[in-house]
């Protein structure tokens, strides 16, 4: 009977998992989409945060469930049936280093986040936490094609709608902040987290060309395209930068070298059409690519935070406390970059995010997460055929975030199929 109801729990903890994926990317604020039906008074939404507080408490209950619920199945099993694919240590590590971090911070910003980020403490650890749950639930080769179809299917309609508010259509109200926006953002609240989700996507179609017939292979390859249109129509270069790795990834680690020159070939094409003669609502790629105002914002904020790691070298200035680090609005040079006064938040480079916040250790740790997850998953590559079509995404899109940053609308995904991404059925001793 123990095993009985055993079974039955890892088969709804895998169903929850798959609802995760299917639900999390299209999560608002209750009252926007209520907004959107026309229930509510658009101007009592204003205030809101439409995109990241209530995803970040949705994420975080979800984690809490799922963890109740494996507490119960161990209890029952007298197991918790964990199998250690070798990445136990370096998630210990940083999640420890993290929450020393947020002891020594002492405040609920680095438990809960910076308002509209939500990237506190609570969302790391269920980032964590995700990892391990696809590591340990999404073991089964029908589990993760579930996965992969239905991220494929978020993916698609995400870039449809992102296509859409490219060409001035909008579903869901705007808020202050992107009332004049021309890049779209669908639901994820940003051009550059559009772009990073859709980075995470790119490549998984062609994980089932081997298997279908040829009228579904040229379905598949056709939303590839519309996966690369809508990733150009961002106007993102961070993602256009993670598009570059990811490529040249794909293009190393398929063993067909026809495949690889149609695959090298037809981005080349794209994007030199793209930058000849695409634009979006008058704003040209060409035009995105010349632009240097962003970068100097950036190299502006890389400078001038690099003397808070020094200030507080070990642990750092706590989860989501970049703001606090930051000289805000120092001098003039401040305002000829920004433009203006403008309030940074984010260091726009993962890595001098993690070294600010948490510390040379917690830069460390992370990096030994990081470094150990990709090195696994290269060197397992040829024993596992999805690890050498889904790696390529997760590259490109942690790339992109060396221009950008993590965001709790998008951030959720990486990790979960990097977890996803090493599970092997039986491979390993259980603990």
């Amino acid at each position: 009977m123990p095993r009985l109801i055993s079974a039955s729990l890892d088969r709804f903890l895998s169903l929850l998992l798959l609802l995760f994926l299917l639900i999390y990317p299209f999560f608002l604020h209750p009252q926007v989409v209520a907004a959107a039906l026309g229930l509510v008074p658009t101007n009592q939404i204003a205030p809101l945060d439409f995109f990241y507080g209530a995803r970040a408490q949705f994420l975080f209950w979800f984690v809490t469930l799922f963890l109740v619920i494996w507490s119960y199945r161990a209890f029952v099993a007298g197991s918790w049936g964990h199998r250690n694919q070798g990445m136990d240590l370096p998630l210990i590590l940083f999640l420890w280093i993290a929450l020393l971090s947020t002891l020594l911070a002492g405040d609920a910003k680095a438990l809960f986040g910076e308002t509209r980020r939500a990237e506190g403490f609570q969302s790391i650890f269920s980032y964590l936490a995700l990892f391990l749950f696809g590591q340990d639930f999404l073991r089964q080769e029908y589990h993760r094609r579930w996965a992969i179809g239905i991220v494929i299917g978020s993916a698609i309609l995400l870039a449809i709608y992102g296509i859409g508010q490219g060409l001035g259509w909008e579903f869901l109200p705007r808020d202050a902040i992107r009332a004049e926006w021309t890049m779209p953002f669908a639901t994820l609240g940003n051009p550059i987290f559009l772009g990073s989700y859709l980075l995470l996507a790119l490549p998984l179609p062609l994980y089932f060309i081997p298997h279908v017939k040829r009228g579904s292979k040229i379905a598949l390859i056709a939303i590839v395209i519309l996966f690369l249109a809508a990733i150009f129509l961002t106007g993102s270069r961070g993602a256009w930068f993670g598009l570059a790795v990811s490529v040249v990834a794909l293009w190393l680690l398929q063993p067909n070298r026809v495949f690889r020159r149609i695959l090298l070939a037809g981005t080349l094409v794209l994007i030199l059409i793209l930058l000849l003669v695409g634009t979006v609502r008058g704003v040209s790629f060409q035009d995105r690519l010349t632009d240097t105002s962003s970068l100097q914002m950036r190299l502006y904020t890389w400078k001038m935070s690099l003397p808070a790691v020094w200030q507080k070298p070990f642990l750092g200035w706590g989860p989501d406390h970049f703001g606090n680090a930051f000289p805000q609005n120092a001098g003039s040079e401040s305002m000829q970059v920004f433009g203006g006064i403008v309030y940074a938040d984010k260091a726009h480079n993962d890595l001098l995010q993690v070294a600010v916040t948490t510390g040379l250790l917690g830069l460390v740790a992370y990096m030994f997460l990081i470094g150990r997850f990709f090195c696994l998953g290269f060197s397992r590559r040829r024993q596992d055929e999805l690890l050498g079509i889904i790696l390529p995404g997760l590259l490109g899109y942690w790339a992109s975030l060396q221009l950008s940053f993590s965001v709790v609308s998008v951030a959720p995904f990486f990790w979960l199929l990097s977890g996803m991404s090493l599970a092997r059925n039986g491979s390993s001793t259980t603990a």
